[in-house]
């Protein structure tokens, strides 16, 4: 467990393109749960307690803006190990907080190669292994 909260929370090290791909796909899986009980339950807040839609969507937002918060952090963390990967400075991240930029800048690190070897952030990851390999090994 440790280390698990250690690779949400560290930005020391190198991430490869498939980790980085699968960690942005799962965020992205974990938030919309989230986002639809969000949504569902300021509807509800405002049909059976406050019956005042403006005050609903001050709760709304104020909920979302609270969930983003964690997800943009994890997201900080990933796209600085994408770039240490690149041996680029973490100073690059500063993109994600430029609205259109910040997507294209995600597609980036998705598609742009990593240094091979060591590089001054930490040696080279190790390659991602599909659980089916290991099936078809065998």
């Amino acid at each position: 467990m440790k280390n698990f909260l250690n690779y949400l929370i560290s930005p020391e090290g190198r991430i490869n393109r498939i980790k980085y791909a699968i960690s942005i796909f799962l965020l992205i899986a974990l938030c919309i749960p989230i986002y639809y009980l969000i949504a569902l339950l300021t509807i509800k807040l405002v049909q059976y307690v406050v019956q005042n839609p403006e005050l609903g969507m001050n709760v709304y937002l104020f909920l979302m803006i609270l969930s983003l918060i964690p997800a943009y952090f994890i997201l900080i963390i990933f796209s600085t190990r994408r770039l240490h990967d690149m041996n680029l400075s973490y100073k690059g991240i500063i993109v994600l907080f430029i609205p259109y930029l910040n997507i294209a800048a995600v597609l980036f690190l998705l598609v742009a190669p990593g240094t091979k070897g060591i590089n001054k952030y930490g040696p080279q990851p190790k390659p991602f292994k599909y659980p089916i390999q290991k099936v078809l090994q065998k």
